[in-house]
């Protein structure tokens, strides 16, 4: 197993409300590796907000795309002092899940989702939950594409 990387993305679908996207990368802190990653989850997460859109005008349906990336092993505080960082707009500093969210992910969802939805504060609209890929590359083995 020490040959394999992996990590779990999800997607969290609040019935008529939206869907939304948890792009997860656990990285070791330094500014290079933070902002590489980001910027790949970044472009992670455009590719499957395009696809639930493609889906979604196919049956004339206008979807809430709700985009965030998740570092398990940053935490929020210990990037202050990186200037890649401290360019982010706030926007997408807000679009970021630390390590301390996920510890208090309860209060995180409410003050990220619900109150942004306007949804109720039990769960009973939640479709879907933790519908986890599990994404795995092995060292030497050939990788497929989507276009």
């Amino acid at each position: 197993a020490k040959d394999i990387v992996g990590e779990h993305d999800f997607i969290v679908i609040v019935r008529g409300k939206a869907v939304v996207v948890f792009e997860v990368k656990d990285t070791p802190f330094d500014e290079e590796n933070f902002s590489t990653k980001k910027n790949s989850s970044t472009k992670q997460l455009e590719k499957i907000a395009n696809l639930i859109d493609g889906i979604g005008k196919r049956y004339a349906a206008t979807v809430n795309v709700m985009k965030f990336s998740v570092f398990t092993s940053v935490e929020k505080n210990s990037l202050n002092m990186l200037d890649y960082y401290n360019a982010l707009s706030d926007q997408e500093t807000q679009s970021i899940v630390f390590k301390n969210d996920l510890i208090f992910f309860n209060a995180w969802w409410q003050q990220n989702i619900t109150k942004k939805l306007k949804s109720s504060t039990d769960y009973s609209n939640i479709e879907t939950i933790l519908v986890g890929l599990w994404c795995v590359k092995k060292k030497k083995v050939p990788t497929a594409t989507l276009r």
